[in-house]
């Protein structure tokens, strides 16, 4: 699967099919037998923590309607791997094969980059889509130099904060 068409997420999906032995495919549809429907809320929980995508464009990733079923995945997830240590060391191994494939990179940026909660409310779908949008190309750039990536970011970073300081 090539990583700059498909996507950060669909990396991060390929990766937790190989660890559960399921397939890519599988985990994209909708069946329901308990093996993919572990590997796919781990998946979207994966996606959730290792990439800057929010909820609803996970969703879209996965092929999903409404992004309420990532948030319900991840979630369960996060209280599962609380009470099963085995679990918690398997998806943090998950993890950094992540974030490995993507040289770090995605960690950077998630550490650098301002949060949306610090935009002015009400900003609307258009906008929201408009960020998704800047943030997968942001991706892709990151993957091909993550160095310049940082730069960028620092530099949209201080513009950021410069308009909502105003």
């Amino acid at each position: 699967m090539n990583a700059f068409v498909q996507g950060p997420v669909r990396v991060v999906v390929q990766i937790v099919a190989e660890e559960y032995g399921v397939k890519v495919h599988d985990i994209l549809s909708d069946r329901r037998e308990r093996p993919v429907c572990e590997a796919r809320h781990i998946a979207m929980h994966v996606a959730k923590t290792t990439t800057l995508r929010s909820y609803p464009a996970i969703a879209k990733a996965i092929g999903l309607r409404n992004h309420s079923t990532v948030m319900y995945a991840d979630r369960k997830v996060r209280a599962r791997r609380v009470s099963d240590a085995e679990m918690d060391a398997r998806i943090t191994a998950i993890e950094a094969a992540v974030r490995k494939r993507f040289g770090g990179a995605e960690e950077n940026l998630r550490i650098s980059l301002i949060p949306r909660s610090s935009l002015k409310p009400g900003i609307g779908k258009a906008l929201t889509a408009a960020c998704d949008e800047f943030v997968d190309r942001l991706e892709t750039l990151a993957m091909l130099n993550p160095d310049g990536c940082l730069r960028f970011v620092a530099q949209m970073n201080e513009q950021l904060r410069q308009e909502v300081e105003k």
